[in-house]
């Protein structure tokens, strides 16, 4: 993040929503990159719990897994970024709620699916 976007990100929550949302999808891809064999799903649970932990919370590779299968799937990168936006919810509920065009483009990357945040 620029210095200059770092802090707009203190006084402008959608700027630091958007910042939360590259910050896992920079670590989806150190990931391919440090783990070329692994899956979709695999680097995904793998963004998960890292996120989780530079947060300091606990959460269980079991857990990674079943939050992250339902992006696994998804065609041409769109995975970690619906993973991100999941993340995002679930870290920053109130930026969800503030600035719906992150809830948006998540439906619009799910398409049809029944899960929802």
């Amino acid at each position: 993040m620029g210095f200059l976007r770092t802090l707009k990100s203190l006084v402008d929550s959608e700027v630091l929503g958007e910042e939360i949302i590259f910050a896992n999808q920079r670590v989806y891809e150190q990931q391919k990159v440090l783990s070329p064999a692994c899956s979709a799903h695999e680097l995904l649970a793998l963004t998960y719990i890292s996120r989780k932990r530079a947060l300091r919370q606990e959460v269980a590779v079991e857990t990674a897994f079943a939050r992250t299968i339902i992006f696994s799937n998804l065609p041409n990168g769109q995975g970690i970024r619906a993973c991100a936006l999941y993340l995002l919810y679930e870290e920053k509920p109130d930026i969800i709620a503030k600035h719906d065009k992150f809830e948006q483009e998540y439906y619009k990357i799910m398409g049809q699916s029944l899960y929802t945040l």
